[in-house]
């Protein structure tokens, strides 16, 4: 890989403004509890929703960064529904900046549904993943589609090396899945899912605490993390 593609430059003001765009009240947390327990019921009902090896995350005791591939905007729901309820409010989403902050109400409903972090897709992507390091360090979980966006043909993509230059020597467990139904259900250009039959498949947790955060080793973790999610489909 290229090396311009591992070069950010930092805004400390993007930084600051990521994290006052995601700070929660009881409010939020309350509405954000309600979705999804609606959403769960949606999903179960139409859809067949199942998660295999759901285990692995009722037992994680500390907290992680859930990976997937992505194909659809269900996939966040789904993998929202694979959570413990208690684990919600303390799960963070990243988003694409551009889309789901163009306004203030595409950028509330974000909020209160997947607790979504902005994501700039430009220069200042080093601010989202210091923002995305910053609530790991606050013991927050946090979901990510390495991909970097949705596929338009059902088929896994190639994981970008954002995972790694967040992952490398951190202590957090990076934990794969793999959604199936959701392209689908749901394929990017449609507006309203089939109630097509929707699984999750949880892989086995992934550490990368030993390696050193470097150019070298960030497209390393990156397709180690694609190879599990790729697992978990087979």
């Amino acid at each position: 890989m290229n090396q311009e593609e591992f070069k950010f430059e930092y805004s400390p003001a993007h930084f600051r403004t990521i994290i006052e765009k995601i700070e929660n009240d009881r409010v939020s947390n309350f509405l954000r509890i309600n979705l999804h327990r609606f959403f769960r019921f949606i999903l179960i009902s139409r859809n067949n929703f199942k998660v295999i090896n759901q285990e692995i995350l009722l037992h994680q005791k500390n907290n992680f960064v859930l990976v997937s591939n992505h194909a659809s905007h269900l996939d966040i729901l789904c993998l929202f529904s694979s959570l413990p309820l208690d684990k919600i409010n303390a799960c963070y989403s990243v988003a694409a900046e551009d889309y789901f902050f163009s306004n203030d109400l595409v950028s509330y409903f974000s909020r209160i549904l997947a607790n979504t972090l902005p994501f700039s897709r430009d220069y200042a992507a080093y601010a989202g993943l210091k923002a995305c390091g910053t609530l790991l360090d606050q013991g927050k979980n946090l979901i990510l589609f390495p991909e970097g966006t949705r596929s338009k043909t059902g088929e896994i993509q190639t994981f970008k090396p954002g995972i790694g230059i967040l992952m490398a020597g951190r202590k957090e467990p990076v934990i794969p899945a793999y959604i199936s139904g959701t392209f689908e259900a749901l394929p990017k250009g449609r507006i309203f899912p089939s109630g097509i039959p929707i699984s999750v498949t949880i892989g086995d947790p992934l550490s990368f605490q030993s390696l050193e955060s470097n150019e070298e080793n960030w497209p390393v973790i990156a397709r180690k993390v694609e190879a599990a999610v790729k697992a978990c489909k087979n």
